[in-house]
């Protein structure tokens, strides 16, 4: 029998490495040589690299047996308190999934039948409540006597709120302190970007309020977490952000970030799920040193260590049930805007027997046309992830969710690259917006192209060849003699505003100081014009080079792998730091860099950056060293 390369394992293969990951065991493996098939044999056939044949049919097979032959078994269940909110939040995918303008709250004795229903029906040792809505602390006597009731029944049950912090009282606060109520506040940032999104209807920002309530809990010996939803306001952020929150917040344990979800109305501030990865997972790297929880990478990593499968990312695919104010039950609290599965009454709610639940409990990537079709090497791990997301997106629940593939893909070769790579040898950073914050090429291409009499949509793009669309703009206008004027123009604007990136400045000295690696700019422009504005801003002692190279244009593959040459470095053995995930770490990162980290040069936010959260992530690769 000839044997086959596995169809589902996942191989990346770098310029000096090849990492590979599978999916049996949740595997990692390093080749530093090509992978050869008949010299590896043994090896590759033990770790089921190579397999048989009919493998691809034996593995579905015996993994839909396991999903198909389960019952839906009762652990979790949200009471929905209110679908009114007293925020406006733009991305919310509760809010903007109503379309009634009248709202309702959750009577009293729904609430008993469900809290009675609920232990009645689980036989779990993990039950959980969670009260969410809209904004569930506007039905606060409610929830306080659900509390209580919880309570009276067990004593062990996990109980949690999400709540959007607007409301504070000292009796409600006690409740959640006497009876272990985990109050889980959503919070996007520091005050400067949590103000873009959580908002309230006169479109006013809530941080000064959420702060002091939060405060409040937290001396009242609550117990508080985080749920940071991930938008384009935050994204570059988000290590700054988890080095904030630990600061800020520092008896707070735990922190979940949400992947941004469609909705019906249209999410605007949606993001690229691969840079998603990137940003969590650096996050998690600094959480991680300080002892705080993060879920979002936590609950794959702990399924990974422990050899197991991760079937169901979702507590609606067959273990949760969802009580809408209205009292109608459901499995999924995202189609609460359209009472879409809500099929059930509380009086009539059977949930082992019932189609919808049934049907639930099969939705699993194991059970996906899509997933088996593509062979996807994440199949035991992405969980099906969230069922919502694929119906509202591709119209089926038994579609894929298409964020996990590209979040997923970055997550587990950054796994991979922790457990078996050395910590950086070297620094690798961009320059323009990164180490100096200046105004935005777009913008200045405009400006001077209006100024010249050009009047044309110039269309944006994460890189500029500054001679090139001048050249353009010459040419339709006839003033072909007047580019290098033009030019001259663009980089004088451009300089004008410039300003040194002090917090990044300021820790990469620490990094050095702590470390002893080299650091080296990577730019576009010439070597002595930027080595001239380093002596200028006094910091070129901190740099130990400036590439530049005479053939190629960076982001090209030749640039950099001229750049790895020069300095006699591998590419696993840097780490680069630059402010554009499309144009700046995407490029670099395909090489098998030892990591990639956004430090974009915003100087709205200087004063919230400098908190050594790049430090620490630093120290985390080295720390890794010494505990793996």
């Amino acid at each position: 029998m000839k044997e086959i390369l596995n169809p589902f394992v996942y191989i990346k293969e770098y310029r000096d490495y090849s990492l590979i990951y599978v999916p049996y065991e949740h595997l990692f493996f390093i080749f530093r040589d090509k992978i050869d098939l008949k010299k590896n044999k043994e090896f590759l056939l033990k770790n089921r690299i190579l397999v048989e044949p009919d493998y691809k049919e034996r593995f579905i097979k015996n993994y839909q047996k396991i999903v198909n032959s389960s019952e839906p078994e009762l652990n979790l269940m949200y009471l929905l308190l209110t679908d009114r909110c007293n925020f406006n939040c733009p991305y919310c995918f509760i809010e903007n999934n109503y379309s009634e303008k009248e709202r309702s709250f959750l009577k009293l004795e729904d609430a008993e039948k469900a809290i009675d229903y609920f232990f009645k029906n689980s036989s779990s040792k993990e039950q959980r409540i969670i009260f969410y809505g809209g904004e569930p602390l506007l039905n606060k006597d409610v929830l306080i006597k659900a509390i209580e009731k919880i309570r009276k029944i067990s004593k062990t049950a996990h109980i949690g709120i999400n709540t959007n912090g607007s409301s504070y009282d000292e009796k409600l606060s006690k409740v959640f302190k006497e009876n272990r109520v985990v109050v889980s506040i959503s919070l996007d940032g520091f005050e400067k970007i949590n103000d873009k999104t959580r908002i309230d209807y006169a479109l006013r920002g809530t941080s000064k309020k959420v702060f002091r309530n939060i405060d409040n809990y937290i001396n009242d010996g609550v117990i508080v977490s985080f749920s940071v939803t991930i938008n384009s306001f935050n994204i570059d952020y988000l290590p700054a952000i988890s080095k904030w929150i630990v600061d800020r917040f520092p008896s707070v344990k735990s922190i979940g970030f949400n992947l941004p979800l469609e909705n019906l109305k249209g999410n605007n501030l949606m993001v690229d799920f691969e840079y998603c990865a990137f940003q969590i997972y650096n996050s998690y790297r600094i959480l991680r040193r300080f002892g705080v929880y993060e879920d979002r990478v936590l609950r794959r990593l702990r399924h990974i260590v422990n050899e197991e499968i991760y079937l169901k990312d979702c507590g609606a695919c067959g273990n949760q049930i969802v009580v809408h104010p209205s009292g109608k039950v459901g499995p999924c609290h995202g189609f609460s805007g359209t009472k879409e599965y809500f099929d059930y009454d509380l009086d009539n709610l059977n949930f082992k027997d019932g189609e919808t639940f049934k049907r639930w409990n099969l939705l699993s990537p194991i059970n996906k046309k899509y997933c088996i079709e593509k062979n996807c090497p994440f199949i035991l791990i992405c969980g099906n992830s969230c069922p919502y997301y694929s119906k509202i997106t591709r119209g089926s629940l038994d579609e894929p969710d298409d964020r996990m593939f590209p979040f997923l893909t970055v997550l587990i070769e950054e796994i991979g690259k922790d457990l078996y790579l050395s910590p950086p040898q070297a620094i690798a950073i961009d320059y323009d917006g990164t180490i100096i914050s200046r105004e935005p090429s777009y913008d200045v291409i405009k400006y001077v192209a209006g100024k010249y009499g050009y009047q044309k949509e110039i269309p944006k793009k994460d890189f500029y060849d500054i001679r090139k669309i001048f050249n353009e703009i010459g040419n339709e206008i006839n003033k072909k003699e007047k580019v290098n004027e033009m030019i001259n123009l663009y980089l004088k604007k451009w300089k004008e505003n410039s300003q040194l990136n002090a917090p990044l400045i300021n820790q990469l000295k620490k990094i050095k100081e702590k470390y002893m690696i080299p650091v080296y700019i990577l730019s576009k422009h010439k070597k002595e014009d930027i080595i001239k504005e380093l002596k200028e801003l006094k910091i070129d002692s901190l740099f130990d080079d400036v590439f530049e190279s005479e053939n190629f244009d960076k982001p090209s593959k030749e640039y950099y792998n001229e750049f790895f040459d020069k300095i006699n470095k591998k590419p696993e053995e840097i780490v680069y730091i630059g402010d554009s995930y499309a144009s700046d770490i995407k490029p670099i990162y395909s090489f098998g860099i030892r990591g990639a980290i956004s430090f974009y040069a915003n100087k709205d936010y200087f004063s919230e950056l400098g908190n050594d959260w790049l430090l620490d992530i630093f120290d985390d690769y080295f720390k890794l060293e010494k505990d793996l």
